[in-house]
């Protein structure tokens, strides 16, 4: 059944305010009364009739709302539904291994050139410092270990560092007997000389182990030269973090260009296929099978 136009509507409303205007009786004529005017038809529009022309836009006069638009975004239904339910296919751990591996592998195989290239730049640039800071290092520790060598008269080289920070951080080995073994051998054995004596002969530094720097510049020029190389070691630390970190990051930003292979058409198979007769088990079916 179609819906009232306004038109039509208009039509009946004003059809019987008519015939309601002629049932009505005229007043009685008086000789000082007024001419009867007769009473306005009231007009009257109902939202009932505009709302058919009104859906007919999509809008409503009772909700006078526009429909929203959806908003822009990408579709999911256009993903594989490995993506959309987070399951790692073969073909993502692939990618994952080797951008795990080598950043940037994983986004070359997957097709995204520009962000591989990207990777590549990163790791580069991350090992390249790892190096330069890595030969910075053994050049500050060589640097060290030479000046040590020339102006405190002792050979480090085959020393732990924990000997080399001691070399830095006392002028002489005479000075390190008297403020640290002198001084741990009266606080464990006071009032004992004999164990006094014997610890002072059991742990000061004698022969090889002394040293004597000739000048304080020669001195804190060692322990500047130390304190470089090691700065130069935690920036090579952080280098291997940064790259630990571009794996990450490239495994990650790879695996949303995975996509699952396109899934190959069953075999063919043929089977011989023997089977006893289920009415009389002395019968036998014979026949081949044939799977596409």
């Amino acid at each position: 059944m179609a819906r009232p136009t306004l038109g039509m509507t208009l039509l009946v409303m004003l059809t019987a305010s008519l015939g309601h205007a002629q049932a009505v009786p005229a007043p009685e004529a008086t000789p000082f009364a007024a001419p009867a005017v007769a009473p306005e038809r009231p007009f009257m529009v109902s939202a009932l009739a505009l709302e058919g022309p009104l859906l007919a836009q999509g809008r409503s006069m009772l909700d006078p709302k526009k429909p929203k638009k959806p908003k822009r975004g990408r579709s999911m239904a256009g993903r594989p539904r490995e993506a959309r339910a987070g399951v790692l296919s073969p073909e993502r751990a692939r990618v994952l291994l080797q951008s795990l591996t080598v950043p940037g592998w994983g986004q070359a195989t997957a097709g995204a050139r520009r962000s591989s290239a990207a990777f590549l730049i990163a790791e580069a640039g991350v090992w390249g410092s790892f190096t330069a800071f890595r030969i910075q290092q053994q050049l500050r520790r060589e640097s060290s270990l030479r000046t040590a060598s020339l102006f405190a008269g002792i050979d480090l080289h085959s020393r732990d560092e924990e000997f080399r920070r001691v070399v830095g951080l006392f002028p002489s080995s005479d000075e390190y007997n008297r403020l640290v073994v002198r001084r741990d051998a009266a606080n464990l054995y006071f009032g004992d000389p004999a164990a006094y004596n014997a610890y002072i002969a059991e742990h000061e530094l004698q022969g090889a182990d002394t040293w004597s720097w000739a000048s304080a510049e020669s001195f804190f020029r060692y322990r500047d030269q130390r304190q470089d190389g090691q700065r130069a070691g935690l920036r090579a630390n952080t280098a291997l973090a940064l790259a630990v970190a571009n794996r990450i990051v490239s495994a990650i930003h790879a695996a949303r260009f995975a996509r699952p292979a396109p899934t190959a058409a069953p075999p063919t198979s043929w089977n011989f296929e023997c089977l006893p007769d289920a009415g009389d088990p002395t019968a036998f079916h014979v026949g081949i099978r044939a799977r596409f």
